[in-house]
This record gives structure tokens, C-alpha cells and sequence, in this order.
């Protein structure tokens, strides 16, 4: 962009936003996106296997200094998995809300068992074993690394060890994504899955990544027990209320109706933690301003792209 080999760049980085805006012939446009980037827990672990673990390291999570300290503070704090460019996104349950509460997790670990019982300032469960998992990213994300590390020390704070691990992308995918078992096996959960259609092997406790929805809001294949074998159902939780509302969701018209069940829908999801929202993405691209007819809404410029055209220049 800055040298003027491209006309448009897309996903732009914050870091790189400010140069890209001191360009007079560069413009930087933003807007709300489907995507959203979670911290995801392996519930199928006794790391996360209760309610209480997993809200206790949501409380322990700072995700205002995630986002004004790595992202340049051009995203959304996280809420559930329902983003800001969905009709049904909740600003007002306080219930849904991004609170950063240290004393509440440590509350809630002594609550769990975990407890620090050696002094060395990691808690440890009634049979000695440390609350201590690995959280891996992959390589070239960016700044997910450096997200890890931030709740790495978060996490340190409330008596929670963390490993940062960074993986070769194909790795990651295959780790968090599982195998299935062999043919002679498929009937045999895997180890700590709660669901008898769980077979996967999957070899994480806890991993960042990202979402991006489709036009049509749809979270079965990540919590349904339905969806239990499939690759996506990554963080091996599921529950009858929220089947019952992910089937209620698909088929409900009316707008006040399927308002209350997103409603629902969303507090659930913060509740039960399988999935932490950190903070919704935004789309931001870099564009010449020789570049015309292009429309950015959440779907991102592409979805203009047969109406662009191009200012002539002395050399074309």
C-alpha cells in the first residue's frame, strides 16, 4: 500500500493503522465484524470440567487491557458468541458483561478444591496436582502470542500456571480440530467427554482462536450435542438447555420470540464458559483513494467489488 503496488489491503493490523493514515493518497476504513476471537477451554479436562473453573478464569481475564494494549483499542469487549453486527448483540444484560473480578476467581478456584497448598503461588487440587495447562496459539498469528502471554500473567495472578505454546499452523488445526478414532473404536468416547458421540481425540487444554459467522447466526456445530463427533465441537460442552435453544433458534420467525431466546441464548453462554469471548473483530482495510465504488458494511469490501472502479493515471 505505501509504496503503491497495491490498491487495496485487507485485514489490516492495528499496529499498522497509523501509518497507513498519515498517506494522503491512503484512506483506512473500519466497520463491526462477524468475526470474534475466543479463548477456548477443553471442558472435557478436570482443569475446566465445572462451571466454577471456567467462570473463574473469565473473571480473571482483563480483556480491556487485551484490547487497548495488543489491538490498539478498535475492538468490542466480549461478551457471548452473538457479535455486534447481529441484530439480537446484548449491550444491556449485566449478566453478559466483560467484568474483570480477580477476587471473584480466586473465590471461586477455593470454592473448586484449588487451592495453593505447597506455597509456591500455583494452586493445587486435594491430590497435589497443579492448576497448570498449556495454551497454545499458532505461529504467524500475530498478535494472539502475544495475547497468550498477557493471560499468561493474568492468569498467575488468581494462583493459574500457563504454558504458552506456539504451533506450526496445520499442528494446531489438527490438535484442537481432533482425529477420529480408529474404525474398531468409534463407539468409545474420548477421555473426559461427557457426550457418547465425543470420539475425537483432541490433544489441547486451551487455545485462542477466531469465529467468523455466516449470514445466518448459527452456534450448532460448536455446542450442540448433536454435533459431539464433529470437528468443531471444540470445547466438548454441551447441555439440554442449550440444545433446546439452538433447535428453538433455527426455527423461530417472530422477532420479539427468537429476541427473548437470543437473549437467553447469550446468557447461557457466558455462564457455562466453554468459550471466552475476548473481544469482537474489526474489519480494517487500507484503501487508495483512486479506488471508488467501494462499500464496506460487515461483510467486508468484497461484497462491492463488481461496482469498483479506478481513477486513470498518467501511466494508465
Amino acid at each position: 500500500m505505501l509504496t503503491g503496488r497495491v490498491d487495496i489491503a485487507l485485514s489490516i493490523r492495528p499496529a499498522q493503522v497509523p501509518r497507513l493514515a498519515e498517506s494522503p493518497e491512503l484512506r483506512v476504513l473500519e466497520v463491526p465484524s462477524a468475526n470474534w476471537v475466543f479463548l477456548g477451554l477443553n471442558t472435557r479436562l478436570p482443569f475446566f470440567d465445572t462451571r466454577e473453573e471456567r467462570q473463574a478464569i473469565r473473571y480473571a481475564l482483563d480483556r480491556r487491557a487485551l484490547v487497548d494494549g495488543i489491538m490498539g483499542g478498535r475492538n468490542v469487549l466480549g461478551r457471548a458468541s452473538v457479535t455486534p453486527v447481529h441484530w439480537a448483540f446484548d449491550t444491556t444484560a449485566a449478566a453478559t458483561s466483560p467484568v474483570t473480578d480477580p477476587a471473584r476467581a480466586r473465590q471461586l478456584l477455593e470454592r473448586s478444591g484449588w487451592r495453593d497448598r505447597d506455597g509456591d503461588g500455583v494452586r493445587e487440587d486435594a491430590a497435589g496436582h497443579p492448576f497448570r495447562f498449556p495454551l497454545m496459539v499458532w505461529q504467524g498469528s500475530g498478535s494472539y502470542q502475544e495475547m497468550a502471554e498477557v493471560i499468561q500473567a493474568q492468569l498467575r495472578a488468581v494462583g493459574v500456571a500457563v504454558d504458552v505454546r506456539v504451533l506450526e499452523f496445520n499442528t494446531f488445526i489438527a490438535k484442537i480440530d481432533g482425529t477420529p478414532p480408529p474404525a474398531g473404536e468409534r463407539g468409545t468416547p474420548a477421555p473426559g467427554a461427557r457426550l457418547p458421540g465425543d470420539t475425537r481425540r483432541r490433544d489441547f487444554a486451551a487455545a485462542i482462536g477466531n469465529w467468523t459467522d455466516n449470514l445466518r447466526k448459527d452456534d450448532s456445530q460448536l455446542f450442540h450435542s448433536r454435533n459431539a463427533g464433529g470437528p468443531r465441537f471444540w470445547s466438548g460442552f454441551s447441555s439440554p438447555g442449550i440444545d433446546a435453544l439452538l433447535d428453538s433458534l433455527a426455527v423461530t420467525m417472530d422477532r420479539p420470540a427468537a429476541a427473548r431466546l437470543w437473549r437467553d441464548y447469550q446468557r447461557a453462554i457466558v455462564d457455562e464458559s466453554p468459550l471466552i469471548v475476548l473481544f469482537y473483530g474489526r474489519g480494517i482495510n487500507g484503501v487508495r483513494r483512486s479506488l471508488h465504488g467501494l462499500v464496506n458494511d460487515w461483510r467486508g469490501p468484497l461484497a462491492s467489488v463488481q461496482r469498483w472502479w479506478q481513477e486513470p493515471t498518467a501511466e494508465h
